[in-house]
């Protein structure tokens, strides 16, 4: 077996089945807690291959919208919800009209870049006024203040801050269950530092399992963290409506 399939192959369906701490019943609730209603213009920023658009189209009748650095992922993405407009682009610089969705969604994103100010700021300008801005994230857990006055500072109304750390842990110890189910089923030595989309691995033997994210970016999931780091670490919902 080709080693570098087998670990694209791993690796993918790692991200396929835990989309992120919570899945898709977090997205559910997230989109009901927003309001989220048949026929609204929703984009989501950092859309992946198209697993919560795909979702919200089905439950909620949204009309789709994506955009991802990753081209990959939006080939991906249009062959999985070919009723959605989706776009290769950066998150800073959306490739979109100011106003023009209702709802703007953003799962495990915002963590990954450098800086969120100019984000904060194109989410901002392309939601219609009282449109509602969605996002869940990985954080340190004694960032809850300093999230809840970059959103305000940005522009946007708290509806609601839900901290889910029980998702991120039940999230951790699944990735862990079947990265070593995995290499237990593999005849070659573990090893825990992974890509996908053909790219070859990064060693850093000592480091968490490395993939690549929903951007197309480097993301290291949280296998084998010491339990300080965990004890940190939270996972965040918060739902805000456009000023």
């Amino acid at each position: 077996m080709n080693s570098a399939v087998s670990e694209e192959k791993v690796a993918a369906s790692l991200l396929s089945e835990a989309l992120h701490p919570g899945g898709l019943r977090l997205t559910s609730r997230a989109a009901r807690l927003a309001g989220i209603s048949p026929g609204m213009k929703l984009l989501d920023v950092g859309c992946g291959t198209g697993s919560t658009l795909e979702f919200l189209s089905q439950e909620f009748s949204i009309v789709p919208y994506g955009v991802d650095i990753s081209a990959e992922m939006i080939a991906v993405a249009v062959r999985r919800v070919n009723t959605a407009s989706l776009f290769v682009g950066d998150a800073s610089a959306l490739p979109f009209a100011s106003g023009l969705f209702d709802a703007v969604i953003c799962e495990c994103t915002l963590s990954l870049l450098e800086s969120t100010e100019g984000v904060y700021r194109e989410i901002y300008r392309v939601l219609r006024p009282g449109g509602v801005f969605i996002s869940s994230d990985v954080c340190d857990a004694c960032c809850a203040e300093s999230i809840r006055g970059t959103l305000d500072a940005s522009g946007f109304d708290l509806i609601c801050y839900e901290d889910h750390r029980p998702a991120l842990t039940t999230y951790i110890a699944e990735m862990n269950s079947r990265l070593l189910s995995r290499e237990r089923m593999s005849s070659r030595p573990p090893d825990r530092t992974l890509t996908v989309q053909g790219k070859p691995p990064t060693q850093a033997p000592d480091r968490p399992l490395t993939v690549q994210d929903k951007a197309g970016q480097t993301l290291e999931h949280a296998i084998d963290l010491p339990q300080a780091q965990i004890k940190r670490a939270t996972y965040y919902l918060a739902v805000c409506r456009r000023r």
